[in-house]
């Protein structure tokens, strides 16, 4: 693109992927985070969900549910975009689950970047309190359901294992920022692997299609989408070398983001 500026990809990269529930603490370590990735000669960028919300005043009045899909393209998308350029992200989003997780890792694997991911436990009782401190900005009801889905990195896939968790209320976010900074540039790329085993690649293509299958009879106007959708999951799916158990959960979660994305354009 003319005039676009690209970082030298001669220093590494990375995606820092944060994780927890609302009001945790996360901003203050990514803004800190990134503040010590730059000093340390890696072009940072924070990107989070929440900055695209500003831009719809409709957010300030309630939360549209049918602008999520939305929200969420336009995050990854920049996550994206920064990467390609060879500047480093820390995603500030509550990342609450695995899934969501998932495409983070992923999207750095296509980057090339080192991807880590930190896990943010500070106390659902603390979390409301400096919500109330703040102001209210976030409803009660968002963060206790969100604490309520929260899956805990790793607790399922050793791909979403984390690098660091932090309890914020107990660590400062300065401190927290340099054990993040010292573990992420001790970490290796990883080396790149495709499953071989012709029976998982069998195992998850069945699944997914079984998957498709129940969803295009409760969305027969899905089938097209779902099934490009499918394609693409497979693949992603054996070049992070998950499991046929692994896999069918994610896509499962993807296929009902993918629906849920379809009845809010009306399709």
């Amino acid at each position: 693109m003319e005039g676009a500026v690209i970082f030298s990809t001669q220093h590494r990269k990375f995606l820092v992927i944060l994780c927890g529930i609302p009001s945790s603490g996360k901003t203050t370590l990514a803004t800190r985070l990134a503040l010590l990735m730059e000093r340390s000669g890696a072009p940072t960028a924070v990107v989070g969900s929440d900055d695209f919300r500003r831009m719809m005043p409709l957010y300030q009045e309630r939360f549209p549910p049918d602008r999520e899909p939305i929200i969420r393209k336009a995050t990854l998308r920049t996550i994206a975009f920064f990467l390609g350029r060879g500047v480093s992200v820390v995603s500030d989003d509550t990342n609450y689950y695995s899934s969501m997780r998932h495409e983070l890792v992923e999207l750095a694997r296509r980057a090339g970047a080192i991807h880590a991911i930190v896990s943010i436990e500070t106390p659902l009782e603390v979390a409301i309190k400096w919500n109330e401190e703040r102001g209210l900005p976030i409803p009660r009801s968002v963060i206790e359901s969100i604490s309520e889905k929260f899956e805990r990195p790793g607790s399922k896939y050793k791909w979403d294992r984390c690098l660091a968790s932090f309890d914020l209320s107990k660590t400062p976010a300065d401190e927290a920022a340099k054990e993040v900074l010292k573990l992420l540039f001790s970490l290796k790329h990883e080396e790149k692997t495709v499953a071989s085993s012709s029976s998982v690649a069998n195992e998850i293509d069945k699944a997914t299609r079984k998957v498709v299958s129940e969803a295009v009879r409760r969305a027969p106007s899905a089938a097209k989408v779902l099934s490009e959708t499918r394609k693409a999951f497979v693949k992603e799916a054996l070049k992070a070398g998950l499991t046929k158990v692994e896999a069918e959960s994610i896509f499962r979660k993807r296929v009902e983001e993918v629906l849920n994305g379809l009845d809010a354009e009306g399709r």
